[in-house]
């Protein structure tokens, strides 16, 4: 047992170790290194530093390195107008030593270099002074990572002192002086800036070039990005004015920065639950097809990918308020199959991260969506690298309502039952109505405009026509009180005991299922009864008609009436009710 706890410690110590020298190892590729030789800089190259440059919720951490007049501290200024490349106090270099880097000041020349002071500075974090370069590695600073991931990717990088002990090693700003912090974090993220003309240049027109991927792309809508109070177009034309002109250093440095921080300010818009969308593959061009499935090695029912030009009615999903996708044949989309019952997947649309213009798209429980070929088929696969341009989607919204996706629903008979996982709205013609079991009476309460998502309903006929479209709604009011039915969004065998609509002996109503005819089609709808009505054979809508048999407009004739409810009614008023004999009438009076 203590060998076993031996080996343990001995792994978790060797653990340590690589887990801190891995997150130490930062290349020098920021900057390019000088030599002093007889006390002079050898071909100096000069650099602007400044720290955290936009991060949000930073601004007091925020600046670029000045020497000032006395070398007990270092000042940060934080106003990116302030820049002057000819100004010595605010330029700096880096010296190559064993075990890391010294940092100068032009100012001060090579005698002195930026070093570590326990002393002074608030909260007592100490500063940062200017001093001759110290034989305990005081002075020699680390490249570490900044654990800020974007400005990681932007260059961003921290410096740690080399002979320091406890926890505030990492250069940072406190109160408009170079201190120090405990943590590789947002307040001590560096980064350096050339002021050769050559390369600020190059880094000017990098900036335009990357800034001239999103020309034609500010707006409103899918696929546009928004540009809050025009910050990102007023930089754009004002770095082609630097490009084009003889400004200053200082002046393109600072349209550089202005038009990178406005390029990482844009926000791509997102797609708004309730609107009809098109998703089309960045690699392929190819259109997800929301009808046609395809078997793809060990996916029955992949989602295919058609050709560009594909642009029908069969390429456009619904974006539920729920957060999932539908299609035509109302299926919820899913990574690699259209999941055709249950709640199916949601899905997290975003941003992706390098194609500009395009979004990733991740159903709830699989990665994400992936443009992929087998075989000269194309369909949507899965993939965990959200960096490729296979997982990147353009997405398009739909606005012609030929095109729109909608459940058309065909009544031979006078009542059918239907079930969708979206809002539908009711057209006209058609009634929609919840269903109770009540001691053998179908008890129906009318559903008004809309149909709720995942709400299976009876429909009954009003008039003569035999199809029906119903639209896709964003939402629904939900309906109250009990509804025994169960919607069936892909054809399968239904439980047993279950009812099923049918005009049998009894008349229109739910009769009990047997055994062998279990199965049933996709979007409609079966009944459930409580455990003591399960003895029924039977739950009747009415008598043995295909609809309401009569409308009493005069005075009623003696007849028994019971409401929808199945309570008696001695004097009826405008409304639907049951009559004693079994039929269903109006009363309009």
């Amino acid at each position: 047992m203590k060998k076993l706890r031996f080996f343990k410690s001995l792994f978790l110590f060797l653990l340590g170790i690589t887990t801190a020298a891995a997150q130490e190892k930062v290349e020098p590729n920021k900057f390019e290194t000088t030599t002093i030789e007889g006390g002079q800089f050898k071909n100096p190259k000069w650099y602007l530093v400044s720290m955290n440059q936009d991060i949000p919720g930073y601004g007091h951490a925020k600046g670029y390195m000045k020497a000032n007049d006395t070398d007990a501290s270092i000042d940060l200024f934080s106003q990116s107008n302030q820049i002057n490349s000819e100004d010595a106090k605010q330029l700096w270099c880096f010296v190559a030593v064993e075990g890391g880097y010294q940092i100068y000041n032009k100012e001060k020349g090579t005698s002195k270099c930026v070093t570590y002071s326990a002393e002074g500075g608030p909260h007592n974090n100490g500063l940062a002074i200017f001093k001759e370069p110290a034989a305990d590695n005081k002075s020699t600073w680390i490249l570490t990572e900044t654990s800020v991931q974007n400005y990681k990717n932007q260059g961003g990088f921290c410096f740690k002192t080399n002979g320091a002990s406890g926890n505030l090693q990492y250069l940072n700003k406190q109160d408009g002086k170079l201190s120090f912090w405990s943590e590789a974090d947002q307040g001590s993220t560096f980064f350096v800036q050339s002021v050769d003309l050559e390369v600020v240049n190059n880094k000017l027109n990098t900036a335009i070039t990357k800034a001239d991927k999103y020309n034609g792309l500010i707006g409103s809508g899918v696929g546009k990005y928004t540009d809050n109070n025009n910050a990102f177009t007023t930089a754009l034309q004002n770095a082609k004015n630097a490009q084009s002109s003889e400004t200053s250093v200082s002046s393109k440095l600072d349209c550089t920065n202005k038009l990178e921080k406005a390029i990482t300010s844009l926000r791509l818009n997102m797609p708004e639950t309730g609107k009809f969308y098109r998703f089309q593959g960045k690699t392929s061009g190819r259109y997800a097809s929301s009808k046609s499935t395809v078997a793809i090695n060990n996916y029955p029912d992949a989602i295919e990918l058609i050709q560009e030009t594909g642009t029908n009615g069969e390429t456009v999903f619904y974006y539920t308020g729920d957060k999932h996708l539908i299609g035509n044949n109302i299926l919820y989309a899913d990574g690699n199959q259209n999941n055709q019952d249950g709640a199916g997947s949601t899905f997290t649309i975003s941003a992706h991260g390098s194609e500009v213009g395009c979004y990733l798209v991740k159903p709830s429980d699989i990665n994400y969506w992936c443009d992929w070929d087998s075989k000269s088929k194309y369909y949507i696969d899965r993939h965990t690298n959200t960096s490729l341009n296979r997982t990147a989607w353009k997405i398009t919204e739909v606005t012609e309502i030929a095109d729109q996706p909608k459940l058309t629903k065909e009544m031979s008979a006078n009542f059918a039952t239907l079930a969708a996982p979206v809002a539908l709205t009711i057209p006209e013609g058609v009634k929609a109505y919840t269903v109770e079991a009540n001691e053998g009476k179908a008890v129906l309460t009318e559903v008004n405009t809309t149909i709720p998502a995942g709400t299976a309903v009876l429909l009954e006929k009003t008039g003569s026509e035999s199809s029906f479209d119903f639209n896709f709604a964003a939402s629904a009011t939900a309906v109250e009180g009990t509804n025994n039915l169960t919607g069936v969004y892909k054809a399968k065998d239904i439980p047993e005991g279950s009812y099923i609509l049918a005009n049998g002996n009894s008349g229109i109503g739910f009769y009990k299922v047997k055994a062998s005819e279990r199965n049933l089609a996709a979007n409609k709808a079966y009944l459930t009864v409580p455990a003591a009505q399960a003895h029924l054979q039977s739950i009747i809508i009415g008598g043995n008609t295909t609809g309401i048999d009569e409308i009493v407009t005069e005075e009623a004739a003696k007849e028994i009436y019971f409401d929808l409810q199945g309570r008696r009614v001695q004097n009826p008023t405008k409304g639907i009710y049951v009559t004693k004999s079994g039929k269903k009438v109006v009363f309009n009076k």
